[in-house]
């Protein structure tokens, strides 16, 4: 039986190049691993936190309502090998409240850093970033949903009744002045069709001043955004019927009564 020997491979010019592309390679990672210079990458979508603990905005109720909801990034540097494999899990992005003194718009510092310190990963870019947050105190209030379909109308023999909406009451949660600024939440639907038997339809939700001017959702936030609209449609039926009068008082002739 012929015995493999390994330096056979070599004489073979497919195995040749087969095991030359994988020396590359491992020769490759072996440098990019552990001879490699200094790099740098950006670290995205890094979560704000606001530190409230201990301080006066905290004792008023208030809470950041605007400016926190967008993350921020960094860049850093250091050997691949050391910060290849970082995300934004690795790092924290925090912003003290301690200056806050009441409702109102401040810039604060928001101050970047690594969960675990390693002295071999530098932030490059300034990890102190000013951020400017809105405070203010929030509220939550029930409201009577108004629905609408006005686009439904009845078929020919039919008759539309006022819809419904379910759920029938919200609580909607804002700022303290918004909340004072809504006066209706409505819930209404643009399907236009003429109906023939009830329907139930799927409704938007907005919310309106008292002078019906619409407001921006984005300012509350209700504790559904799912609702449907019945709308009732009951068939029309003309039935003849005849009138008889009882206990006519004596000399009243029942054909002059209209």
């Amino acid at each position: 039986m012929n015995k493999f020997k390994f330096d056979q491979l070599f004489h073979n010019k497919k195995s040749a190049k087969i095991i030359s592309v994988l020396l590359a390679i491992i020769t490759w990672f072996v440098i990019i691993i552990f001879f490699s210079q200094d790099t740098h990458i950006e670290i995205r979508d890094i979560p704000v936190n606001v530190d409230m603990d201990g301080t006066h905005a905290k004792t008023l109720g208030l809470s950041v309502v605007e400016g926190a909801d967008e993350p921020i990034s960094v860049t850093i540097s250091g050997r691949r090998s050391v910060i290849g494999g970082l995300t934004w899990n690795d790092f924290t992005a925090t912003v003290s409240a301690a200056s806050v003194t009441g409702p109102g718009e401040y810039t604060l510092d928001c101050y970047v850093a690594l969960n675990k310190p390693n002295n071999e990963i530098d932030i490059i870019t300034n990890n102190i970033i000013p951020m400017l947050l809105k405070f203010d105190k929030k509220e939550a209030k029930k409201y009577t949903i108004i629905p609408i379909a006005d686009n439904i109308t009845a078929a020919d023999g039919f008759i539309k009744i006022d819809p419904y909406c379910t759920p029938t009451e919200i609580t909607v949660e804002g700022t303290q002045s918004d909340i004072e600024r809504l006066d209706k939440v409505i819930v209404s639907s643009e399907v236009r069709t003429r109906a023939n038997e009830s329907l139930q339809l799927d409704g938007e939700l907005k919310f309106y001043d008292e002078n019906d001017i619409e407001l921006k959702s984005e300012l509350y936030t209700p504790e559904t955004t799912s609702f449907t609209i019945s709308v009732v449609i009951y068939k029309l039926n003309f039935v003849p019927f005849t009138v008889k009068f009882l206990h006519l008082p004596a000399g009243e002739n029942k054909n002059e009564i209209d």
